[in-house]
């Protein structure tokens, strides 16, 4: 499984404030450093600019080890931000939030976030048989951690395209 994972040197993390990236597992090659670069400067943390969107452009691969869509799938939310989504995932309003880097240097960031209430109803998991059939996730072993490894363009044009064929969310894994 770790022959389909590029291993990358250290980078920083993103400053987004409700959602910070793991490293190594959304950068891309020599290019982490690029890929992370004005995240928080943006309005939601999945639009087609941050790092999430372009770990697909890059036609990167999310590796989870030990855990599962449901407490890791945050590069789900990108279909939110890329498609007329008809849920109000997002509060309304915007918040300023100040965002402190490695260096100690401040900002503030406005941005909007989740909606607890849609936030519960999150069935990600839900999704996982969506994408084996889809051919973009496939399952593994690492020691004795399952594991799960998802080619991420293919699983958002999955995902896009179930969206508009059957209303295939991961708040309505199975459609509408």
């Amino acid at each position: 499984i770790l022959s389909s994972v590029r291993t990358i040197s250290y980078a920083s993390g993103s400053k987004f404030p409700s959602g910070g990236m793991c490293t190594a597992g959304y950068c891309v090659g020599n290019k982490k450093t690029e890929d992370l670069e004005g995240h928080y400067l943006q309005p939601t943390p999945y639009n087609p600019s941050s790092p999430f969107a372009r770990l697909m452009q890059l036609e990167g691969k999310i590796l989870y080890c030990g855990v599962t869509l449901d407490n890791a799938g945050t590069h789900l939310h990108t279909l939110e931000d890329v498609v007329d989504f008809p849920h109000p995932v997002y509060y309304e309003k915007s918040f300023n939030l100040r965002v402190r880097d490695v260096t100690g240097k401040e900002y503030i960031h406005k941005t909007r976030v989740h909606n607890p209430e849609w936030s519960r109803k999150r069935l990600c998991d839900g999704l996982i048989p969506y994408f084996e059939e889809k051919q973009v996730l496939t399952r593994h072993k690492l020691g004795r951690a399952d594991c799960l490894l998802l080619m991420a363009k293919p699983m958002l044009d999955a995902m896009v395209e179930g969206f508009h064929s059957k209303g295939i969310t991961m708040y309505a894994p199975e459609g509408k």
